[in-house]
């Protein structure tokens, strides 16, 4: 039977907070927000006209609770592998990506035909924000 881990639960919700800032930035137009629209053949207008179709709380606050529950399973995976500063966090963090995240981002752009350059917008999205997960789990260990 595995080991209890102890989870640091602000450092879950502040990683939850960090991943959901990034994200803003991330895709905002002016950053990847373009490589990721072109890329998955999406145009502004389109967006700005979805967003007054689409409730954006509620896709916000699941998106939240998607990252408190990833960064609920990356504090497992750190306590596993005994990682206790921000460093081996990160590394934790790296391999859930490498493992998990990332073939998940290739199949989703392989089969709904997006570019290149979504999948590296996406999937470094993904990337960052479990590295920084990882070490705010890490440091608070």
């Amino acid at each position: 039977m595995p080991p209890v881990i102890d989870v640091n639960g602000w450092a879950v919700l502040v990683g939850s907070v960090a991943a959901m800032v990034l994200g803003f930035v991330w895709y905002m137009p002016a950053v990847f927000g373009k490589i990721w629209m072109e890329g998955t053949s999406r145009t502004v207008t389109g967006i700005e006209q979805a967003k007054k179709t689409m409730n954006m709380n509620l896709i916000f606050g699941l998106q939240f609770v998607g990252w408190l529950l990833g960064a609920y399973v990356l504090a497992h995976f750190a306590g596993y592998a005994g990682a206790t500063t921000a460093v081996a966090g990160a590394q934790a963090g790296f391999w859930a990506w490498l493992g998990f995240v990332m073939p998940v981002n290739l199949g989703a752009t392989l089969w709904d035909r997006h570019s290149w350059g979504s999948f590296a917008v996406t999937t470094g999205y993904n990337l960052v924000s479990l590295l920084i997960i990882g070490a705010i789990i890490g440091a608070w260990r």
